[in-house]
Parts: structure tokens; C-alpha cells; sequence
């Protein structure tokens, strides 16, 4: 048997941060802010409506758009600080 040549290739290795966690915890914190901020508003204070599913909201979504934004800049961190290796193809 003739032994097949072997391919070297170089790669790229990162490690890249998940988005999910990210947008999960920044959601998560914004529902914490908005409900402790609701709390915080004194009772004398409140109008007739009803702010706190406004506040939640809000804040949900700035904390999930604050996941996104970290991770995006967390993610492009990581591409600045790729390692090349390299690496032998074996078939068979």
C-alpha cells in the first residue's frame, strides 16, 4: 500500500462568545431594573395608569439590546486576537 500524501492547512482558531446567555442575561437584569424602579416610585407620585408593564418593557429591551451590543464588541475582541495553527489532513 502507497501511503496517501497529507495535506497541511492552515487554521484559524477564536474563541467566540454565544449571543444567547448574552441577550438572556440582558433581558433578565432589564426586568429586575424595571420592577425595582416601579417599586421605587413613591405612591404619591403615581398617576392613574399604570406604568409598570411600560417600565418592564423598556427596560427589557434595553438590557437585551445592551446583550447584543456587548457581545457584538466581545466578538470582535476575539477576532483581533485569532491564533493560526496548522494542521495535517489525514483520509482515510
Amino acid at each position: 500500500m502507497a501511503k496517501k500524501p497529507e495535506q497541511t492547512e492552515t487554521l484559524e482558531i477564536r474563541k467566540a462568545p454565544k449571543f444567547l446567555p448574552f441577550m438572556f442575561t440582558g433581558t433578565m437584569i432589564g426586568l429586575v431594573v424595571g420592577v425595582v424602579l416601579y417599586h421605587l416610585i413613591p405612591a404619591a407620585n403615581r398617576t392613574g395608569q399604570n406604568i409598570f408593564g411600560y417600565l418592564v418593557i423598556f427596560f427589557m429591551f434595553a438590557g437585551f439590546a445592551a446583550g447584543v451590543i456587548f457581545t457584538v464588541v466581545l466578538d470582535w475582541v476575539s477576532r483581533a486576537r485569532i491564533k493560526q495553527v496548522e494542521a495535517t489532513k489525514l483520509k482515510g
